[in-house]
C-alpha cells in the first residue's frame, strides 16, 4: 500500500504500473519484493538509457533541421542540457556535433543530461532559437514569426509558428 501511495504521488498511472510491474515480473532474478525505485525505473525507464535515446535524438535533429532552424523538444531535460552546454544553445550544438572534438564532449553532454533529468530541469526558453532567427534578432529585422520544429512529439504537426508555440507554453498545455 505504501508503494502504492508513493506512486500516485509520483503521478504514476495505473496503466504504467501495470506494465512496470509485469517487466519486473519478467526480469527480475530474485525472490524477493522490488525496491521501489526499481519499479519506479521499469515504468519510467533507465537513466542512462534516456540519456544514450535523448543524445540520439538530438543528433538526429542536427541531422534533420540544421542549425537554421527553431526546435523545441518533447523531453525538456534535452532541451534544458543543450542551452546548459552550449553558449548559443542549438546553434553552437549543431556546429559541433560535426566536429572531433564532440566524440569527447558526448561524454560530459550525456552526464549534464542525467543530471538534468534528476533534478527535473526545465529549459529557460519556450524552444531553442535556429541561427536566421538568431541573425534577425541581431540585426533588428522584423520578420513573419518564424516557424517552430517539434522534436519527439508522437501526434503532433511537423512545426508550428513560433507564436503558437510560446502561447501553449504559457497555457502549460502538456503536449502539442
Amino acid at each position: 500500500e505504501t508503494y502504492r501511495q508513493m506512486l500516485v504521488e509520483d503521478g504514476v498511472t495505473d496503466e504504467e504500473l501495470l506494465n512496470g510491474v509485469k517487466s519486473v515480473i519478467r526480469t527480475r532474478k530474485f525472490a524477493n519484493m522490488p525496491r521501489y525505485a526499481e519499479l519506479l525505473e521499469a515504468m519510467r525507464g533507465n537513466p542512462d538509457d534516456k540519456a544514450i535515446i535523448a543524445l540520439k535524438q538530438a543528433e538526429d535533429a542536427v541531422s534533420r533541421f540544421g542549425m537554421y532552424k527553431s526546435v523545441i523538444f518533447e523531453d525538456k531535460a534535452l532541451q534544458a542540457t543543450i542551452e546548459g552546454f552550449f553558449t548559443n544553445g542549438w546553434i553552437d550544438f549543431c556546429q559541433q556535433c560535426g566536429n572531433e572534438e564532440w566524440k569527447f564532449q558526448k561524454i560530459e553532454f550525456v552526464k549534464l543530461y542525467k543530471a538534468y533529468l534528476k533534478q527535473d530541469k526545465k529549459p529557460k526558453g519556450d524552444y531553442l532559437v535556429g541561427w536566421c532567427q538568431h541573425q534577425n534578432e541581431i540585426s533588428g529585422i522584423e520578420t513573419e514569426p518564424e516557424n517552430v520544429y517539434l522534436v519527439g512529439y508522437q501526434q503532433a504537426p511537423y512545426c508550428l509558428p513560433a507564436p503558437i508555440v510560446k502561447e501553449l507554453i504559457k497555457k502549460q498545455t502538456p503536449s502539442i
